[in-house]
């Protein structure tokens, strides 16, 4: 019996435990009332009108199984992924001298652009450059993109500072503005696509990332061996997951869904989506997919399922790990869960909207279910919503 066999059965067993049981405990919670108790309680008149409304309460019964099922549903698809994960064979990655041999010059080095997008990030912005600019790769063939759309002077004054150093030390540095901020994150990237000399990959980091001097000598080589891979994603780690609870809980919920989802997924050559950092595209693949677009929130969903649906296939290197800071405070958590939460609805009416069959919308609706519980969704935005207007409130008076 093979170990994927074993992993299917055990995950079968604990998902009928688990049902049967919530299933026996609602029948039997909500219904069970004997007619001493409820003669004690009502009067005849109105245990009559509960005698004579059986339908209503059949349905409120229904609805609470069917509400407890889907409460049910993450905790399963942890339970799945974690059996997955340790029975399934992780994955060997090639190496750089593997795909490009150790007496080649620095011209068999494929030409690498690094995307750095950003605004007004005073904290942030000289450590990501520096990062970007100590990564090991030759100088002639490594391109530094700033995306800046900063419109603190000040830290445009320190970018420029930065930039201006590393271009005087022999590196290809440049920063690109623009005049509008139409897209955000998508749009700036955009930009800076339609702006970036030639080059068969770029690395994309949002500013509070830190990646290692080797991250381009772990991802390249697989990109450079597999021609139809379009990206190839690390893992991201955490500088602040023990500053609060808050982070801590951040911190818990995030190494599940990168150590373990995601990883168990690309073991079973499954659809996982581009993290939208600390990830290398094949610029190819971006072209062939129809570049950036400016029309939902959660650009990096949309391009993955893009690249999906065009036959593009994905690497997650689970050992290339990439530090970065998890939002402090609760407005910032809110914020990012907005945008996380409310995005991939905007791509569901996106997906409908594009021309494709009927089999094809099928699959790939499933295939953004798999990769979103929005069970957990709804409470989250209607929280944020609450805050929004609060905030609004509060501003006005």
């Amino acid at each position: 019996m093979s170990r994927a066999m074993l992993a299917t059965m055990i995950f079968t067993f604990l998902v009928l435990s688990c049902l049967s049981e919530q299933i026996a405990a609602t029948s039997n919670g909500y219904l069970n009332i004997t007619d001493q108790q409820t003669s004690s309680v009502y009067d005849d008149d109105d245990v009559s009108h509960i005698q004579r409304s059986p339908t209503i309460l059949n349905l409120i019964e229904r609805l609470s199984i069917l509400l407890l099922i889907i409460q049910s549903s993450e905790d399963i698809e942890q339970i799945i992924y974690t059996i997955l994960r340790l029975c399934l064979s992780s994955k060997t990655h090639p190496t750089l001298s593997s795909v490009i041999s150790s007496l080649s010059g620095d011209n068999a080095y494929p030409i690498v652009a690094v995307q750095l997008p950003m605004m007004n990030e005073k904290e942030f912005c000289i450590s990501m450059i520096t990062c970007a600019c100590n990564l090991e790769w030759p100088k002639d063939r490594l391109i530094i993109q700033v995306l800046d759309d900063s419109t603190d002077e000040i830290v445009m004054a320190m970018i420029d500072r930065c930039a201006q150093e590393w271009l005087d030390r022999g590196y290809r540095i440049s920063v690109v503005r623009r005049k509008n901020r139409h897209g955000f994150k998508a749009g700036n990237l955009k930009n800076g696509l339609e702006k970036l000399p030639r080059c068969e990959f770029i690395a994309l980091f949002d500013v509070d990332f830190l990646p290692q001097e080797n991250f381009l000598i772990k991802t390249i080589p697989i990109l450079l061996k597999d021609p139809k891979v379009a990206y190839a994603q690390a893992r991201w780690t955490f500088t602040n997951g023990k500053e609060s609870l808050l982070t801590h809980m951040q911190e818990i919920v995030l190494n599940h869904h990168h150590k373990c989802e995601q990883d168990v997924k690309y073991r079973m050559y499954s659809f996982f989506q581009f993290n939208g950092s600390a990830c290398v595209w094949r610029t190819n693949a971006i072209y062939q997919c129809g570049g950036w677009h400016t029309d939902t929130l959660v650009e990096d969903l949309d391009i993955s399922i893009r690249a999906f649906t065009n036959g593009w296939r994905s690497a997650y290197i689970v050992d290339v790990e990439c530090l970065n800071e998890l939002p402090p405070t609760l407005s910032a958590y809110l914020s990012q869960q907005y945008r996380w939460f409310s995005g991939p609805a905007q791509v569901f009416r996106k997906l409908f909207q594009t021309k494709m069959d009927r089999y094809s919308k099928i699959w790939h609706t499933a295939v953004l279910c798999s990769q979103y519980n929005y069970s957990l969704s709804q409470p989250l935005y209607s929280f944020n919503r609450i805050h929004e207007k609060r905030a609004v409130f509060m501003e006005n008076n």
